[in-house]
């Protein structure tokens, strides 16, 4: 099973669609394909985590940011139409809660007595300790922290993709470490697609998020080895993609997702493993 079938199987099992599958041949593609897809993927799922199924179906069609990639016609993620409107971009929620309660409690504290105005501001205190919060703007509600940490797998034969999701896990980790109160996210979990038990992913997979609607995030790096086979360190996690009994579960219903495939081009099957991924989570 190469890039290709993980997206395909990860579409088939349920997740949301955050991006399209991204696909970069790993001599030429990695400036031209990857960089763009890296410099935007973590804003990517953040924005689709965290906005709840009360939006409208239209909205929810808008929010994911499609990418792309070069001179190939994608026919496995979304049509021509689709990748229009899922190409808008969503402006950043960080500041939004925090935005609103404080207009919600200035308001209410003005025309309220000196008692209610003291109860507002100590519910309004309170509110900003809570590990999980919402905050509701026009039909959509966000959650402005993830009660589950940020999933990145990679499956890697030449260090490429492990390199890759690496560097998203730093780059993550170091704005956890700058603004903690900014990032949705409390924590990452970087490790081989064949340690997804070990670093207990499905518990905060299989969870349903308090916030309804909301998801957890799931980032995927997987290279093709020789013509469309699996990396070595990816094998067990595809297998269980494909076991027919999987299917039935929805293990990652209550996910959104992401794939980065990268192979060679001289090869019929360029990037199949990771389009497994993408089609498996989505339809779960």
């Amino acid at each position: 099973m190469n890039t290709k079938a993980v997206d395909k199987k990860l579409h088939e099992l349920g997740g949301m669609r955050v991006k399209d599958l991204g696909m970069a041949d790993e001599a030429t593609g990695l400036e031209e394909v990857v960089e763009p897809w890296v410099d935007s993927i973590l804003d990517d799922i953040t924005e689709s985590c965290r906005r709840s199924s009360s939006s409208t179906s239209a909205e929810k069609e808008e929010s994911p940011i499609a990418y792309k990639p070069a001179n190939e016609n994608l026919t496995n993620g979304t049509n021509e139409a689709e990748a229009k409107t899922s190409s808008k971009s969503v402006a950043p929620q960080a500041d939004v809660s925090k935005t609103l309660t404080q207009k919600t409690v200035s308001a209410e504290s003005n025309s309220s007595p000196p008692e209610k105005s003291a109860a507002l501001n100590t519910t309004a205190n309170a509110q900003s300790t809570t590990v999980t919060k919402s905050v509701t703007s026009g039909d959509a509600t966000f959650t402005t922290k993830s009660p589950s940490p940020l999933c990145i797998l990679y499956g890697s034969a030449t260090g490429n993709a492990e390199h890759i999701a690496k560097d998203l896990a730093e780059k993550y980790n170091k704005l956890i470490q700058s603004s903690p109160d900014t990032c949705y996210f409390p924590s990452v979990i970087c490790g081989e697609m064949d340690e997804y038990k070990k670093k207990k992913c499905p518990t905060y997979w299989d969870t349903e998020p308090e916030v309804a609607g909301t998801k957890h995030g799931l980032i995927i790096v997987t290279s093709t080895t020789g013509n469309g086979d699996v990396p070595e360190n990816a094998g067990r996690f595809v297998r269980y993609l494909k076991r027919k009994t999987t299917a039935p579960l929805q293990p990652f219903k209550h996910c959104a997702f992401a794939v980065l495939g990268l192979g060679d081009t001289n090869y019929d099957q360029f990037c199949n493993t990771g389009k497994v991924n993408y089609s498996c989570v989505l339809f779960v």
